[in-house]
């Protein structure tokens, strides 16, 4: 294209033409030219007269023509069309003939033709304007011209700040400055109305939001009527004044009230965002986002620029319906559900409530009565005897009571079905108090607020810096005080303080606190764990229910504490080992140790206490039954825990502090003792329920219970593991040596991760991730059905015969199902999965009752929402297996079906780790077509690999990376099938085509949300090259392009995204090989990704028009005087062409090639105007050639057409000359400016770096610099070695130093132990107990079964555990029908007793009757145990007597008879064991057991 057109006047004769002289060729006779009416043809040929020459165009006389127009309003455009034969036009415009010049143009936008835009700024309504129109220099000939009005938008009201004198349609952009400069006179904003223009400029400063600085600010309102509620600032569209680019906004429950969210910088640019709603919060930097509004209530938004910036801006507010369940009473109701979409679930009909006396009452004997019942509630009934309620068919009536007392209530319930439920509960009306709390505010009011709770916890009064006087009842009071500045009241920010009076009595005041603190007032001696009453070894008097009392015992030991034949209610006791009264409820959660109804409806707790330590102990009540009667309870020293003492005995109990007798290996009393934990299958049963929560404990994510926050829909039911076995099941005292104890920031507190776990699986067996894990904050005796509790917190454990229970009601109880699909599913639950011992080393007797399930099934509605919840009889839950045939076992089949397999899903390079390298393998990919979808790479399972499957494992890897997890130890995601958002729509388009520098710009249009990833293919040209137009700290994108083809791709790393646009907003620059049409266009979209890993709706946006002409001349641009130059005409698409020689000879050419001499030394110009027949496109090349009478070339010793510095000066170059010195090493013909660059440590292309665009991970090291792996910045020369089966530091050792045995393994590479060399993954597998080879097996295919002989009978039964060798108590057959009898076993002699004596399956078959057991003629068996001889002693003759002797695996010893009262046997030779004597006589039999020593 031109840059400039310097033309000799010549030029002017090549375009003349013959003809009269028009009749506007002078200012005075310009013709009127009417706005939009297209163009209209003129010739500027034949001109006489010439006025002054425009200010751009060149500097030869202009040719020129004139026309005029009256300016009526709006925008004018002035254009040139070369639609004839003039090829390059100019313009100018004058304010009158001999006037100013307003405008002039020559070339617009890079073509020869003209235009010049006006706006209403530069011109005056109802003035005349004059046009000046011609051609180039002094170049003639015919064009089109025409002028447009273009009606402009804007502020119309001359009263506004950004008024429009210009506009002409009012567009609603009026800003009306600082009408709401203060909270009272806040603005409402109408949901869904668009972005509103407003100003902050000379606003005053209000109060500091805390998130942005200090502001210069204006206010706006609104009411919440329920949904998702998005406030949003971004650029005014007013362009005239100025820009707030930078703002802050902050919402407020009322003017001078408390804030509940703040935002700086969430939005595009450096806007702001803020959203409530379902689910709450944007997730985002900035205070209290995920406040949920209240339905009916106004807030107040203030906003304004970043410390005290002003401009103008726009604001809007967005509110989208919610569809969910809208009924109060569902387990799983939405707070912010707009439409009820049919979803509410209920648990069954239960009836509660709870009460308070209403603070701003008169007489202060009025009381809320607050329905809590359960189910789904058609109607109530309250009952309360001598009170005036105020209707008692309300849900929620209140109460007035004439006297102080205790009052019988009665609250029935009746749901939609007609089922009711009853609740009696007292109400305790007790003396009222007057509660005065005055505060005087800080500078920062809207930053503090305050809350009053009764002693049930429930909160009676509430408000901000305001003064209040209330009733409350005559029980232990917390006010609290709360300061979102993180400052107090005092004295940061001002001298504020709170003062508190109890019945005009100062009880308290202050103000220098951080976020929180509180008051307790009212409150007598053992109120709270704060003030407990100290107790001692006696019988206590409890004065009121819910007393604390202080127990620091002074011997370790067993102590009782118990209200069992104390009270005449029913009681509750519970013991912590700390005191916050904000962490306890009536759950049992976070306590040392609980019980309720021991005996009867009193309570009793027995547990294992250290001496010096102080408990907490608080004795209750349940549902108020105890009224305000006192009553006793006993706290008793039951002595020290009596158990052996001796850790190597098999029954050692590591509580016991006085001794008792102890058994060792090898004594039968160590034979078949253990304890045995079983899950209650019936309780998961039948609490099982569904109910959706409001996530706002970031600690419920951290502890893996919540997959997120916000609504999350969850499944609850209570667990209860009971230990049946003959041992306690220990476990200790929380430490950090035991791995199986976490220690948890969030609570600050021990959870044991060993407890239980949750396993959901589909129908066909597969185990669904990220559902949640339990981990118990302790597990205790919690009851005992036979066994006497002393397990707690501080010493952790289930004693033999006690259970422990963690209710549905409970944190954590529950499993997230949030993000799981429709279907049927199976929850396992699971106790001591691992089968591992107890702290003191004791295996279970039995695994087989470890475990529990349930099925359910549930459905989603078109928005995604649980519905139709179901729980399937117990009888159709089969026992699911894994791929090796385990029930419920962890060996899960791999991508390829491999089981147990290691195949990674995701993993493209097989190299067992996700990094880079398979995101980058994923990108091109998806551009090339090289990838096959299959089971293992198409993540988002919609049968293609594009960028989405890309961007689904670099988040992925970026989560995992977070959570500071090696790339050899990452897992495959839970990647959901694609999903497609459609309340979000992006386009993309093609912009900026560049000729010249061949490139174009790809656009997007995202209005709706950020956007991650997007793959696409363009037609109209073939790609060379392609970049972002982003930083990198915004979007720092992989960017991946089909070479010489049209697709290409491009994903965020490490979730950047590009930011909402909601104009087209070029992103991706194309750098173009060819171009293949005359219309560069967006031709498919594959994907766009938003930020949630969601598919966009799509549309295709602009494309560019190319034009059809390519003007290409090739030339010498160097030659001595008169020397021929030869130039050649390659140019593209024309049919002829006009050369133009300024200064050389020729001086006009029309052939393809032409030769051309200079005599005089200097820098010429040349012009080739090339035609198709239609169009002429004409291009000069300033200075393009250097004429001199001698010319310089440079030595090219390499022979590769780049010079050195040795010169040579002359006409013709000689031999090995050329004429640039531009080579950077002329001995190497592999090296030179424009070579493509190589790998090799070489600056090929001689631009003064070495390797450029080859170290692929910017680590500073490519793969010819040493880097081992280009794809993963964590691996170079520079980097320290880790452990993670990965070369770090490039010097071809991979995990140097972690192989602690030199087996050649490490922990990352296989070794599961690295300090015996004995164990690998080569190893062969030996039966030992061990893995052996590292596959995750102890002792495979080498165990054979064996079952428990409980009779020690030498025949077992129950379910087979499998072992190398034989385990003491176990036998290898399961014969035994009755493993409860020894009498009873396949070597029994059948007799007639109605029994199957033998075990074949028959009774009494062949017997003979037995009319006594030899016991009675005085059996004995002597001595036993025996050495070298026992003997059969009968205490009187009862004839024949036959015996067989079997030994504990069933085999025969002897068969012997005799027929006296005695017989001898020498039994030196047999094997030390236990043997089974069978004796029959007529009509009698006997049998008995015998150790031989």
């Amino acid at each position: 294209m031109k840059n400039l057109l310097l033309f000799s006047s010549f030029v002017l004769f090549a375009f003349s033409m013959q003809g009269q002289t028009p009749s506007n060729d002078i200012c005075t006779n310009a013709l009127s030219l009417t706005p939009n009416s297209g163009y209209q043809t003129f010739s500027n040929a034949n001109t006489v007269t010439e006025a002054t020459n425009p200010t751009c165009g060149g500097t030869a006389q202009m040719k020129d023509i004139w026309f005029s127009f009256v300016y009526t309003g709006g925008d004018i455009t002035i254009g040139t069309q070369l639609s004839g034969t003039l090829t390059d036009t100019r313009l100018a415009v004058y304010n009158g003939c001999g006037g100013l010049q307003l405008a002039c143009n020559d070339d617009f936008n890079g073509v020869y033709s003209s235009q010049i835009t006006l706006t209403c700024n530069q011109l005056t309504q109802g003035s005349t304007y004059y046009i000046q129109a011609g051609g180039y220099n002094s170049l003639v000939g015919t064009f089109g011209i025409q002028i447009t009005a273009t009606p402009v938008n804007g502020c119309t009201e001359p009263n506004a700040t950004n008024y429009n004198s210009c506009a002409t349609i009012d567009d609603g952009s009026c800003v009306i400055a600082n009408q709401n400069d203060a909270c009272d006179f806040a603005v409402p904003l109408t949901p869904n109305a668009g972005p509103q223009n407003v100003t902050n400029v000379n606003a005053s400063s209000g109060p500091t939001p805390g998130c942005g600085g200090a502001v210069h600010d204006v206010w706006f309102s609104f009411v919440y009527s329920g949904g998702n509620v998005t406030i949003t600032t971004s650029a005014s569209s007013d362009a005239t004044a100025t820009q707030l680019v930078d703002t802050q906004i902050a919402v407020y429950d009322a003017c001078n009230g408390s804030i509940i969210a703040c935002d700086d910088d969430d939005a595009a640019g450096n806007y702001s965002m803020i959203k409530f709603g379902c689910p709450t919060g944007n997730g985002t930097a900035g205070a209290f986002e995920d406040d949920e509004l209240i339905i009916g209530h106004t807030y107040y938004i203030q906003a304004g620029g970043y410390n005290n910036l002003e401009g103008v801006f726009a604001i809007s507010l967005s509110s989208a319906s919610v569809s969910g369940c809208t009924d109060e009473n569902a387990s799983n109701y939405s707070t912010c559900a707009t439409i009820d979409n049919g979803t509410c679930e209920f648990p069954p009909i239960a009836a509660d409530f709870n009460y308070n006396v209403v603070a701003n009452s008169v007489n202060c004997l009025t009381y809320q009565l607050n329905n809590t019942s359960l189910g789904n509630q058609a109607s109530w009934l309250w009952s309360i005897p001598n009170a005036q309620v105020s209707n008692n068919t309300d849900e929620n009536p209140t109460v007035i009571f004439n006297t102080p007392g205790i009052y019988p209530a009665q609250l029935t319930v009746t749901d939609v079905m007609g089922v009711t439920s009853t609740i009696n509960q007292n109400i305790i009306v007790t003396s009222a108090h007057n509660l005065t709390i005055d505060i005087t505010a800080d500078n920062l009011p809207q930053q503090t607020s305050w809350k009053a709770f009764n002693g049930q916890n429930i909160l009676v009064a509430q408000g901000t810096t305001n003064d209040a006087s209330l009733c409350i009842s005559d029980e232990c009071h917390r006010v609290e005080f709360y300061d979102t500045g993180n400052n107090g009241i005092c004295c940061n920010n001002g001298n504020g303080s709170y003062s508190i009076y109890l019945d005009g009595n100062l009880v308290a005041t202050g103000g220098n606190f951080a976020n929180y603190t509180f008051v307790e007032v009212n409150c007598p001696q053992g109120s709270t764990c704060e003030d407990p009453i100290v107790a001692t070894l006696d019988t206590l008097v409890v004065p009121s229910p819910n007393t604390w009392y202080s127990f620091t015992p002074s011997v370790n030991g067993q102590y009782k504490i118990s209200t069992c034949g104390l009270a005449n209610c029913n009681t509750t006791i519970w013991i912590y080992d700390y005191c916050n009264m904000a962490n306890f409820d009536d759950s049992n959660q976070a306590t040392y140790t609980y019980n309720d109804d021991f005996c009867g409806s009193q309570s009793e707790i027995t547990p294992y206490l250290e001496g010096g330590v102080t408990y907490y102990v608080r004795v209750g009540d349940h549902n108020n039954d105890c009224g305000t009667n006192a009553f006793q309870v006993l706290f008793e020293y039951m002595g020290p825990v009596q158990g052996c003492m001796d850790e190597l005995a098999c029954n050692y109990s590591p509580l016991a502090e006085m001794p008792s007798t102890c058994y060792y290996n090898g004594d039968p009393n160590c034979s078949n003792i253990g304890p045995d934990l079983s899950v209650d299958g019936n309780l998961l049963y039948n609490s099982m329920y569904q109910e959706s929560i409001n996530g706002t404990d970031a600690c419920l994510v951290n502890e893996g219970c919540l997959q997120g926050l916000g609504n999350r829909e969850i499944i609850r039911f209570s667990t209860r593991i009971d230990n049946i076995g003959n041992q306690d099941y220990y476990i200790g005292t929380p430490n950090t040596i035991n791995d199986q104890f976490v220690w948890d920031l969030c609570h600050n507190h021990y959870h044991y991760a060993g407890y239980a776990i949750y396993e959901l699986y589909d129908n066909n067996g597969n185990l669904m991730p990220e559902i949640g894990f339990k981990n118990g904050f302790c597990v205790l005796d919690l009851g005992c059905v036979t066994g006497l509790a002393k397990f707690g917190c501080g010493n952790m454990g289930i004693t033999a015969g006690c259970y422990d229970i963690y209710n549905a009601g409970l944190q954590c109880q529950w499993v997230d199902v949030t993000d799981v699909p429709a279907g049927t599913y199976h929850l396992v639950l699971k106790t001591n999965w691992d089968h591992d011992p107890d702290m003191l080393g004791h295996y279970e007797l039995a695994y087989d009752n470890n475990w529990a399930q349930v099925c359910f099934s549930f459905e989603r509605d078109s928005l995604d929402h649980l519905i139709n919840f179901t729980k399937l009889p117990m009888s159709a839950c089969g026992v699911l297996t894994d791929c090796l045939g385990q029930p419920f076992g962890t060996n899960q089949p791999d991508c390829m079906g491999n089981c147990p397999g290691q195949v990674k899903k995701g993993d493209l390079n097989s190299d067992l780790m996700f990094d880079l390298s398979d995101i980058n393998a994923y990108g091109n990919g998806s551009v090339n077509s090289t990838l096959t979808p299959n089971a293992c790479n198409d993540l988002n399972q919609d049968g293609t690999i594009s960028i989405a499957d890309a961007a689904y494992l670099d988040q992925c890897i970026h989560t995992q990376q977070d959570q500071g997890i090696l790339p050899g130890l990452m897992e495959p995601c839970a990647w959901d099938p694609e999903i497609v958002d459609i309340t979000e729509t992006s386009i993309l388009g093609i912009a900026n085509l560049n000729t010249t520098d061949g490139y174009f710009d790809v656009t997007i249009t995202n209005p709706d949300g950020p956007i991650n990833a997007l793959q696409f293919t363009i037609s109209g040209a073939t790609i060379m090259s392609i970049e972002s137009l982003l930083p990198n700290t915004t979007w720092s994108s992989h960017l991946y392009f089909q070479d010489e083809g049209t697709q290409i791709a491009a994903l965020g790393h490490l979730g950047t995204m590009i930011p909402t646009n909601f104009t087209a907003f070029p992103v991706i620059r194309v750098h173009y090989a060819n171009i293949t049409a005359n219309t560069i266009c967006i031709e498919n979209i594959e994907d766009i990704i938003n930020v949630y890993m969601h598919n966009t709706l799509t549309q295709i946006g602009s494309c560019v028009d190319v034009t059809s002409m390519i003007a290409s001349p090739q030339y010498t641009s160097a030659a001595c005087v008169n020397q021929a130059i030869t130039f050649t005409d390659n140019s593209i698409g024309n049919t002829s062409r006009l050369w133009y020689f300024p200064g050389g000879s020729p001086t006009t050419a029309t052939t393809n090639a032409v030769n051309v001499t200079y005599n005089t030394p200097g820098n010429y110009g040349f012009a080739l105007v090339i035609s198709d027949g239609q169009f002429t496109d004409s291009t000069y090349y300033a200075n393009a050639i250097t004429v001199a009478n001698a010319l310089t070339y440079y030595l090219d010793s390499d022979g590769d057409g780049y010079g050195s510095n040795t010169v040579w000066q002359g006409c013709t170059a000689p031999n090995g000359y050329v004429m640039n010195a531009t080579d950077c090493n002329d001995a190497d013909a592999g090296i030179y400016p424009g070579n493509f660059e190589s790998c090799n440590q070489t600056d090929d292309n001689c631009n003064s770096q070495i390797d450029e665009n080859f170290d692929q991970d910017n680590d500073g090291f490519s793969s010819c610099a040493g880097d081992c792996d280009d794809n993963n910045s964590l691996a170079n020369p520079n980097a320290f070695e880790l452990c993670n089966n990965i070369d770090d530091n490039c010097n071809s050792i991979i995990d140097e130093g972690f192989d602690a045995d030199g087996d050649g393994f490490t922990s990352c590479n296989g070794d599961c132990n690295d300090n015996f060399a004995g164990i690998n993954p080569t190893i062969i597998e030996t039966c030992n107990g061990l893995d052996d080879n590292c596959n995750g097996l102890a002792d495979e295919g080498l165990t054979t079964p064996w079952y428990n002989d409980i009779d020690q009978d030498g025949y077992g039964a129950g379910v087979a555990s499998y072992f190398c060798i034989q385990p003491v108590g176990m036998v290898s057959n399961s014969a035994d029908c009755d493993d409860s009898d020894p009498l009873l076993n396949p070597a029994a002699v059948e007799i007639l007793d109605n029994i199957d004596n033998d075990c074949d399956g028959f009774v009494d078959e062949g017997a003979v009757d037995v009319n006594y057991n030899l016991e009675e003629a005085q059996l004995q068996l002597f001595p036993n145990p025996a050495h070298d001889q026992v003997s059969i002693l009968l205490g009187t003759h009862v004839g024949t007597v036959h015996v067989q002797i079997v030994d504990l695996q069933g085999r025969v010893i002897g068969i012997h008879q005799f027929n006296g009262q005695r017989l001898d046997l020498n039994i030196v030779d047999w094997s030390p064991g236990v043997y089974h004597f069978v004796l029959t006589a007529p009509h009698a039999y006997g049998a008995m057991r015998m150790i031989k020593e």
